[in-house]
């Protein structure tokens, strides 16, 4: 049988679709449920992938959820199909209906159509967070092409090698980049551009107008959509295809070299779903603020696939802004918060929110590695400004479609991550095999579940160091990093691979590194290094400093240029430090202590 990825007419209003049998895999994880509620009895192994102890913190019904394989347009249209009034998108103080969503996506999907776009081609978009973003996305889903995201910050060699490697049909931009992408138009790597004013600007760009150059390869967004007005055929039938390749991402290349992710509709789906269902308080009438840059996996999953396909409303920012990001908290009161620790840095030094109520907030969420002093702060700060929820961390990659791990329920313990997503395994493993390494020691993080992407961009070679099949039958993506999981199946990540095996400093010598390097700092004429062990963690540091006579009374002056001192001269795994001013050593005696939580 033929199954159909389209939309309004496969769509059953009112109808109950009967759930499909369990398969072992949900059956498994139902028995072990009920042996962690005490409903059954066993042994443990003390190994995380068969003891799966996370499901205790899971319904039955989350755990036997059905992952949707329908396209992204798909499932956003099922789910919001029977509201059509409420509140999608909101873009500069402009709201959008679910309604007349549909009606921009199906729009752009016309105007696709009528420029040639078929199936399985390549469309390049660069552009922010914006409306017309949000429709492309949508709309070359339901068409059944494929997504090219690339940073427009990213050098003009590489996005022409990219655009070039995916032979790309239609690449669209802004007015603002046009003069980068400009040269690509003129040698045609670009075959033909559509150009989307930049609507929002920001002080340094209001006196500016941005030329464009017009022509039968470049149009303008109105041009593009006035195309499609006389295509007629939009709502033929399109046959589904599993694993359809539908987005193509780089990677920020934090841990190495860049590399081209190429993630299918289920894997967008999977990592939104989970997501959704992992103790994240959603209910009608939300409003979910996405500060998340679209070249960020995790801003196009978690920052907007997940809030419009759970019938939220989305306030969208094209870039992150300090000043833009504390206008919309204080004027939209948004009761849910994604973005990086960047975005709680500056919550907390901003001084006009140190006097708000932000009882209106049910879940931050950070996406970016939180050192444990901002964790600690921005908790504090929390919970004196009356929200009810520690800030919620997670663990995810480009390469399984953002995050698929999360602290919901009982779980946000101090320096984890959380516990793995409903359908997703995590095991710690001995780097590069597939020999599993018990509860509380150290070992690579690999993943296994729907999330998994499709591979690595023409390169199989790549694809299959990274993704391995081990004795289980299972394929498991080895992620690089160094980490844990203890008996209630939390998981804390603690370094990289290369950084695990090839250490440059021996954080059993750090402390009086630190001391030293401190000590000759011209600002400070006496530093002690204390060691906090962490059960629930590695090592931090606090460096007691006594400062120089004539600059007593400026600690928040003197602090900042040592933070920075520090970040560019130790590694990340040794920057775990606080930083703290006092009158004299002499009353610090002990060096090393136990830090309680």
């Amino acid at each position: 049988m033929v199954y159909f990825d389209n939309h309004e007419s496969d769509t059953l209003l009112g109808v109950k679709i009967p759930k499909p049998k369990l398969t072992d895999e949900e059956k498994r994880n139902l028995y072990l449920k009920e042996f962690y509620t005490g409903e059954r009895a066993g042994a443990l192994t003390g190994y995380a992938t068969n003891d799966r102890p996370w499901l205790d913190s899971y319904t039955e019904d989350e755990i036997a959820m059905e992952l949707p394989e329908v396209s992204a347009y798909s499932y956003l249209y099922r789910n919001n199909i029977a509201n059509p009034h409420d509140i999608a998108l909101n873009y500069d103080n402009e709201r959008i209906t679910y309604k007349k969503l549909f009606e921009k996506i199906d729009e752009v999907a016309k105007a696709l159509k009528q420029n040639g776009v078929k199936e399985d081609d390549v469309i390049t978009l660069s552009m922010p967070n914006s409306l017309e973003f949000v429709y492309l996305f949508y709309a070359i889903s339901k068409i059944g092409s494929t997504i090219h995201i690339i940073d427009s910050n990213t050098d003009i060699k590489d996005i022409e090698k990219y655009i070039k490697a995916v032979n790309s049909t239609m690449t669209f931009i802004t007015d603002k980049d046009y003069e980068k992408f400009k040269p690509l138009i003129e040698n045609e790597t670009i075959n033909k551009s559509v150009v989307i004013p930049h609507r929002i600007k920001y002080v340094n760009d209001l006196f500016k107008n941005y030329k464009v150059d017009y022509n039968d390869k470049t149009i303008n967004w109105k041009t593009f959509i006035n195309e499609g007005k006389n295509y007629e055929n939009l709502n033929a039938k399109l046959e589904y295809k599993k694993k359809r390749p539908f987005l193509i991402t780089h990677t920020l290349g934090t841990s190495g070299d860049k590399k081209t992710v190429v993630l299918t509709n289920e894997n967008i789906n999977a990592a939104s779903l989970q997501c959704s269902i992992s103790g994240i308080d959603i209910e009608k009438g939300d409003k979910w603020l996405n500060t998340l840059s679209n070249y960020r996996i995790t801003g196009i999953t978690l920052g907007i696939h997940l809030p419009l396909s759970s019938g939220i409303e989305t306030i969208l920012m094209p870039e992150y802004d300090d000043n833009k990001f504390e206008q919309i908290l204080l004027k939209n009161k948004p009761n849910h918060i994604i973005g990086t620790y960047r975005c709680y840095k500056d919550m907390l030094s901003n001084y006009k929110l140190m006097n708000k109520n932000f009882s209106f907030l049910k879940t931050p969420i950070v996406i970016d590695n939180m050192y444990t002093n901002l964790e600690e702060k921005t908790n504090k700060f929390l919970e004196e400004h009356n929200c009810k929820s520690r800030v919620l961390k997670g663990y995810g990659m480009t390469e399984v479609g953002g995050a698929i791990a999360g602290t919901p329920h009982k779980n946000n313990e101090f320096g984890s991550v959380g516990i793995p997503f409903t359908k997703t395994l995590i095991g710690i493993f001995s780097p590069g095999t597939d020999k599993e390494i018990k509860y509380g020691y150290d070992g690579e993080i690999c993943i296994s579940g729907p999330s998994i992407m499709n591979g690595y961009f023409d390169d199989q070679e790549l694809t299959d160091k990274v993704i391995m099949k081990h004795k289980d039958g299972r394929l498991w993506l080895h992620t690089g990093d160094i980490g844990y999981i203890n008996e209630d199946g939390v998981l804390y990540v603690n370094d990289r691979l290369e950084n695990w095996q090839n250490r440059k400093w021996d954080l059993k010598y750090f402390p009086r590194i630190l001391e030293k390097t401190l000590g000759m700092y011209y600002s400070i004429s006496g530093c002690k290094v204390v060691t906090y062990t962490d059960v629930k963690h590695n090592k931090t540091f606090e460096a007691n400093l006594v400062l120089n006579e004539r600059f007593k009374g400026f600690d928040d002056v003197v602090v900042r240029p040592i933070q920075t001192l520090c970040e560019r001269e130790f590694p990340e795994y040794c920057n775990l430090i606080t930083y703290k001013f006092v009158d004299s050593l002499d009353e610090i005696k002990e060096t090393e202590k136990v830090k309680t939580l």
